[in-house]
């Protein structure tokens, strides 16, 4: 089924993008193109590659920790 995947925090949107989820898999796929796009937002904003390269990950972790995801049939 088309659903859109959200995920807010503190009433931003950090994400948002449609899916086909019909599964676990397909929704753990959406799931990884979310955070894969907020990983490379975190790669635009970084200053240096040291940078990048230290805190990508815990910097999508960061971002994620209190966020809500929902889920929206279309």
């Amino acid at each position: 089924m088309k659903a859109q995947l959200r995920i807010t925090k503190n009433g931003a949107e950090l994400y948002s993008g449609v899916h086909n989820i019909k599964d676990s898999e397909s929704f753990g796929s959406a799931c990884a193109d979310a955070w894969q796009q907020l990983q490379r937002a975190q790669v635009i904003r970084e200053t240096s590659i040291g940078a990048v390269l230290e805190h990508v990950n815990d910097s999508v972790v960061d971002q994620l920790d209190g966020a809500s995801i929902s889920v929206t049939k279309i």
